[in-house]
């Protein structure tokens, strides 16, 4: 009896381990490529339209990147509101994305002066232009972005971008 309430508990805890696990892969299972659109129902479409490099540094940055890229993206508020109150409108920025470089590094955002459009609190019904440059560790491509992103009721949502350039 005992050897079978221990294997029947066993059983029950992998099950619970395998459904956490689907769940998270469902959230990440699509790989969107540049020009493809993250849509949120009734909260926000967000697409990446371009990917360049760019020569440009920053004499006053100490990093010293391998490469730069600049991502050109845009984003519409198709009904986001904060139910706390604190936001004004919908706020999505690449800076804050887990960016992961073809060798596998961690990578972050890179302050060049050219940038022509930051991200805003965008309004429901209206949309944001916008550009972030990110500094490379190793050259080359694909670069992989996972955003994270809250919509208006405080539901967590993600989305994996693989940028080619």
């Amino acid at each position: 009896f005992v050897i079978t309430a221990l294997f029947t508990i066993g059983l029950c805890a992998c099950g619970g381990e395998t459904a956490e696990t689907n769940d998270d892969k469902e959230q990440t299972e699509t790989v969107y490529k540049t020009g493809d659109t993250w849509e949120v129902e009734n909260q926000w479409k967000f697409t990446i339209d371009k990917v360049t490099v760019t020569d440009e540094r920053n004499e006053f940055e100490d990093s010293d990147p391998a490469m730069v890229i600049v991502v050109d993206y845009h984003y519409e508020n198709t009904g986001y509101e904060d139910a706390s109150g604190i936001m004004d409108g919908l706020y999505l920025d690449l800076g804050m994305a887990q960016i992961i470089d073809a060798e596998g590094n961690m990578c972050s955002e890179y302050p060049l002066g050219s940038i022509e459009a930051m991200p805003q609190e965008t309004p429901a019904g209206a949309k944001c232009t916008a550009q972030t440059a990110i500094g490379l560790m190793a050259e080359g491509s694909p670069v992989k972005l996972i955003l994270e992103q809250y919509d208006g009721n405080g539901d967590v949502h993600n989305a994996a971008f693989e940028l080619e350039f």
